[in-house]
């Protein structure tokens, strides 16, 4: 549980409050989306890119990386590639 909560720390603020709200507060992407003040494309886009994020975050094995540390991989690998506009939203 706590790696979980440490790879949700790592999220960009905007990705972790949609998984928040959708995941642990129950509420569909509509919802969210009136919470947020965008719109629901807007709340799928960075649900699929939060839940990439973790996936690849949470799969890398031990030896990816310092205890604790973001693997490379998770951010700059070809396998995740995540562009400075996405960070940026």
């Amino acid at each position: 549980m706590s790696e979980i909560h440490r790879a949700l720390a790592r999220l960009p603020r905007h990705e972790r409050e949609v998984v928040e709200l959708c995941v642990w507060s129950g509420l569909d992407q509509q919802a969210a989306a009136t919470v947020l003040r965008v719109a629901v494309s807007t709340v799928k886009s960075r649900l699929h890119r939060a839940r990439r994020r973790l996936g690849a975050d949470l799969t890398a094995g031990p030896g990816d990386g310092a205890p604790g540390q973001r693997p490379e991989r998770a951010s700059s690998g070809s396998r995740n590639p995540v562009e400075s506009k996405e960070v940026a939203r």
